[in-house]
């Protein structure tokens, strides 16, 4: 089953009726969503560029809850928002490549005093940091997506690492 966010109602997996609202509301407006039984789903969004996947185990004949869905689209925006940068920050032009990466993750860009990075996991945990370096390690670490944090003295900011 499939389901395009960002509409005026929409009908939930095994309900029959119409709710109002869009599927997620914490999911971006263009995300499309499939459902399936097991508790798995996939969610597309384009604005984003963010493919999530879930393989669950719920119930032989259970649809992934809905809400559990959104729930993790709510996690996933505290991630990538908040105070991550500051004007000044914003003037400094930061690269961060390969990205996919495969085993080493480099900014460019920095100013001359280096940066302090931290590589988290999407939950928020550290997984590796470095100090006064442009380049952080990423090949002992699983497929997935991780956080870049990059702070120099006039802000930090976060970027997005496929690996």
């Amino acid at each position: 089953l499939w389901w395009l966010n960002g509409q005026d109602s929409y009908i939930p997996p095994g309900v029959g009726f119409s709710l109002p609202g869009p599927l997620a509301p914490e999911a971006p407006q263009d995300m499309v969503m499939a459902a399936g039984a097991l508790g798995q789903f996939i969610s597309i969004s384009k604005e984003t560029g963010l493919i999530m996947v879930r393989q669950g185990q719920l119930g032989v004949f259970s649809l992934a809850p809905i809400t559990f869905h959104d729930e993790i689209w709510s996690f996933i925006n505290r991630l990538t928002e908040g105070p991550s940068s500051t004007v000044e920050m914003d003037q400094i032009d930061l690269r961060v490549f390969p990205n996919p990466a495969r085993e080493i993750v480099r900014v460019s860009g920095l100013p001359a005093c280096g940066a302090d990075l931290k590589l988290r996991s999407l939950d928020g945990s550290i997984l590796a940091e470095r100090s006064g370096v442009a380049e952080i390690p990423m090949g002992q670490f699983p497929s997935g997506v991780y956080v870049l944090e990059v702070s120099v003295a006039e802000g930090t900011r976060h970027f997005r690492i496929i690996h």
